[in-house]
């Protein structure tokens, strides 16, 4: 063999293991998205190199090359598809999470702009290193919203938390609330009094209930209420909405009550009547179902708009000598109060915890 024929071999020698190697490295780097397409490609591709290493003329590796580039060209193209599909899935949450932050926080009108704002850009973002800078503005206006929502439950909570003898909503409370209040001797009376709604809180309320069991017979009733769709309206419109909703409920039921029942505010969405009106239960049943059956609504403000919010409520009535104790009382409230019961009836059953 002269010179020339040997050179001819080594260049043939050469371009063999080039395609093999270069089969190797589209096997290796190929883009992991999907697991079954990527098991294709690489069989695919193994097929290739299978027959290239039996290829005896130029033509067939002209061929096996060709078929591999459009093997190649077919799988980065889904690949490509597959990315951009999740990118675009990726900015419609986003989009739809933008959105929800606006209508739901109540934000500031400069940060609620700034969220309109990225939420645009987002939907017209050209590839993944402008996504990655506005999700971190994003990040920081979501950061700024979380402060002001603190700022605003600070604020909520000083307003609220006002003393109850120089401020807090308390002008409707009946006598019979009143008398179960501590004297405001500053040594934790403000406890007994729920910083919402001004009422006597469950803390009164199971002192009040502990004392009525202890008199002779236990006379008298608790006459309990669930305010509904208080957490829903709480996600919806922010707590502080869902706090002005409970304390319009509990002036309507202060106004619905006899002078010698006490309205105390219970957990949660809950109130409950103490009424002494021994032998009356058939009164208080009516009152509960006017009070149950009432179509009530509050009108509160939503940005520029006005929105009239419907409630409702559930109703239990149980005579006090039901109970052994004030314990069966407290989960007989508490029952209510987490909508372990929804039929507006009365009930009479003997409950005391162990």
């Amino acid at each position: 063999m002269d010179g020339s024929e040997g050179a001819a071999e080594d260049l043939h020698s050469g371009l063999r293991r080039a395609v093999s190697m270069l089969l190797e490295a589209m096997s290796l780097n190929a883009v992991r998205y999907n697991p079954r397409e990527l098991a294709q490609f690489l069989t695919t591709i193994d097929g290739f190199r299978a027959q290239f290493e039996s290829a005896r003329d130029a033509a067939t590796v002209r061929g096996i090359c060709g078929s591999a580039a459009r093997t190649l060209e077919i799988y980065a193209s889904s690949a490509e598809r597959f990315h951009l599909a999740r990118r675009e899935q990726a900015r419609k949450s986003i989009t739809s999470l933008t959105d929800t932050v606006i209508l739901v926080s109540r934000c500031g009108c400069e940060t609620a702009e700034m969220l309109r704002v990225i939420r645009n850009e987002m939907e017209n973002a050209a590839d993944a290193e402008e996504l990655t800078l506005l999700n971190a503005r994003l990040n920081g206006c979501l950061q700024k919203i979380a402060e002001e929502a603190s700022a605003g439950r600070r604020q909520a909570a000083e307003e609220d938390g006002r003393d109850p003898q120089g401020g807090a909503p308390v002008a409707w409370r009946s006598p019979a609330a009143e008398s179960s209040l501590p004297a405001a001797d500053g040594t934790g009376g403000r406890n007994l009094v729920d910083p919402v709604t001004g009422l006597p809180s469950a803390q009164s309320g199971v002192e009040a209930i502990r004392a009525a069991l202890e008199r002779p017979g236990r006379p008298g009733y608790i006459l309990s209420f669930s305010l509904e769709r208080v957490q829903a309206i709480n996600l919806r419109f922010g707590y502080k909405v869902g706090d002005q909703i409970l304390v319009y409920f509990a002036q309507y039921l202060a106004q619905e009550l006899n002078p010698e029942d006490a309205l105390f505010r219970w957990r949660g969405p809950g109130f409950f009547v103490l009424s002494g009106r021994e032998g009356n239960e058939r009164e208080l049943t009516a009152t509960a179902k006017k009070i149950g059956g009432s179509k009530l609504t509050h009108s509160i403000a939503v940005g520029d708009r006005e929105i009239s919010v419907p409630l409702a409520s559930t109703w239990k009535l149980v005579a006090l000598s039901e109970f052994t104790d004030v314990d069966g009382a407290v989960m007989w409230l508490d029952d209510l109060s987490a909508g372990m019961s929804t039929e507006a009836q009365p009930v009479r059953r003997r409950m005391s915890r162990p």
